[in-house]
């Protein structure tokens, strides 16, 4: 009987180390309020929202650089990303044709082609780059849009965008 009882206190005593318990905290004590005769005491300072750093930058070519000779290469840091993956898009003015959420309407893509992260593992972020190509015959002002989709349901989740002027 000695021997069962030693082995179920071992047992229980195993039991209880396996298992994480939570002690309850006691509430943190209210700080006085000076004016508390006069007026209710404010509410307690909550930290400001930080803003999330974005997930993509343009590095090169520069917000307004003029770029010539029917092409030039874009350079970029991004990430992570759906198999490492971003869409890159040259956008020109104006246009009528079929919505699109990258470049306003689809006869506004001069440009459009996926560039890979060169990042240490799947997952992390990187840098890419990318030879775009355009023909233009007088100066065009553009847009340089870089672009992660969602591997979910194909929906925008991040973009960032600069200006640049094509000349032929």
């Amino acid at each position: 009987m000695k021997t069962r009882w030693i082995g179920f206190c071992v047992i229980l005593a195993g039991i209880s180390l396996a298992c994480s318990w939570s002690v309850p905290q006691p509430p943190a004590a209210a700080t006085p309020c000076p004016e508390a005769a006069c007026a209710p005491c404010p509410p307690p300072a909550t930290a400001a929202p930080t803003q999330a750093a974005p997930r993509l930058r343009i590095l090169s070519p520069q917000p307004g650089e003029e770029v010539s000779g029917g092409g030039f290469t874009m350079m970029g840091y991004g990430g992570p990303a759906f198999e490492n993956t971003v869409v890159v898009y040259l956008c020109g003015e104006g246009g009528e044709g079929a919505p699109d959420a990258v470049c306003g309407t689809d006869d506004n893509i001069l440009f459009s082609a996926p560039a890979t992260i060169h990042a240490q593992d799947i997952g992390f972020p990187g840098p890419f780059d990318l030879n775009i190509p355009y023909s233009v015959s007088q100066r065009t002002n553009a847009r340089l849009s870089v672009a992660i989709f969602s591997m979910r349901d194909g929906g925008l989740e991040d973009l960032v965008s600069t200006w640049v002027i094509l000349q032929p």
